[in-house]
């Protein structure tokens, strides 16, 4: 279910090499500006977002994080992958 936030905002997403449900360990922060909602989507969304993918980024879970910019454009990562903060 798509969550917006109360205004446009700051977040940073933490990206993990490795799953970080069996290998926690710090990952590379990224900050990302105007964004005004995220998603987690699994299930039958996540298998239509991989099926446009390359199959080089599939999530071992099948769970994917995205990203809504004020300007129309999503980011999406795999969520097993990667941590959402609130600036």
């Amino acid at each position: 279910m798509k969550k917006h936030f109360y205004k446009p905002c700051k977040v940073i997403v933490e990206r993990y090499s490795r799953c970080k449900y069996f290998h926690p360990e710090d990952g590379e922060r990224i900050t990302y500006e105007n964004v005004e909602a995220f998603e987690v989507v699994h299930g039958e969304a996540a298998a239509q977002l991989e099926a446009e993918m390359d199959g080089t980024t599939l999530d071992d879970f099948n769970e994917y994080l995205v990203l809504y910019f004020t300007n129309g454009e999503t980011a999406t990562f795999r969520n097993s992958y990667a941590d959402l903060f609130k600036f």
